[in-house]
């Protein structure tokens, strides 16, 4: 979307008025628009929970390579 010059020159800071009320104004905003969007107060375990399951997947694959890495290195004469 296109502003034009003169509607962009009259919403600086400098010609707003307070900005102190105007970042409450928007504050406040935020948080309504939080509090409709709602139903995300049971996410966080399950997120932990995904993000731990995912982590111990991680390890378990490292360990698988970390093991066929050192075999193969082991297997491997050097004579």
């Amino acid at each position: 979307m296109l502003v034009s010059p003169t509607l962009r020159r009259t919403t600086t800071w400098k010609r707003s008025g307070n900005v102190i009320a105007q970042l409450g104004a928007l504050w406040t905003w935020f948080r309504a628009r939080w509090s409709v969007a709602g139903g995300e107060e049971g996410t966080v375990v399950e997120k932990v929970i995904l993000t731990a399951i995912f982590a111990a997947l991680a390890i378990a694959v490292g360990a698988i390579i970390v093991s066929k890495v050192m075999t193969k290195a082991n297997s491997i004469d050097l004579n």
